[in-house]
């Protein structure tokens, strides 16, 4: 019985600490314990005490009851799977939302200001426009950041470039050969989100 738990607990402990990526030097600094203690456990040549398998119940996520069955890591991943992804994308979605609409409110503010302000011959509706490349920025780092996704990175990407360069073409209508400018950075994008890590 003592033997089939050691090995309970050290397949939990090692389980545990791979799916929660770190490093049994991470969990020792953690812990205040040496990498090799934390071996000892994993290997089950050894038995954490009550206490010591709280702080480490509390490290991973999990109870002591789950580190002395089987499947704790298993367990975790279930629990993961169903409550916390769905929560931490929609925490992500209204903090990608939240800032384009920070970006808005900032072309908002320069809209209505250039409507009052004397100095301003004509209301600034640019203003706007400039929100397109900004926004897609916002979204493009938020993506690299969660997701990676390539092809959503090339897109945003394009979209910045395109709507900066459209912009800038309002400014000026006599600036329509910076179009032709779109074309290489448009290729150095393509390539440049290809370039794998």
């Amino acid at each position: 019985m003592q033997e089939e738990l050691k090995n309970i607990i050290a397949n939990n402990l090692t389980e545990l600490r791979k799916y929660t990526g770190l490093t049994q030097a991470d969990v020792a600094k953690v812990i205040n314990y040496s990498d090799k203690t934390i071996s000892k456990w994993e290997h089950g040549d050894t038995l954490p005490d009550v206490e010591i398998l709280c702080l480490l119940a509390s490290v991973y996520g999990v109870t002591v009851d789950d580190l002395v069955h089987e499947n704790a890591a298993e367990k975790l991943r279930k629990h993961k799977g169903k409550a916390e992804p769905s929560a931490e994308r929609n925490n992500r979605i209204i903090i990608a939302s939240m800032s384009v609409a920070v970006v808005y409110l900032i072309a908002t503010t320069v809209f209505v200001y250039s409507v009052f302000a004397e100095d301003i011959p004509h209301p600034v509706w640019q203003a706007f426009i400039w929100g397109i490349p900004a926004s897609a920025a916002v979204l493009w780092y938020f993506n690299r950041r969660w997701m990676k996704n390539r092809l959503i990175s090339t897109i945003l990407l394009s979209i910045v470039c395109w709507s900066l360069i459209t912009s800038i073409y309002l400014m000026n209508y006599n600036l329509w050969l910076i179009f032709v400018i779109g074309i290489p950075i448009q290729i150095i994008i393509f390539l440049g989100t290809r370039i794998t890590k």
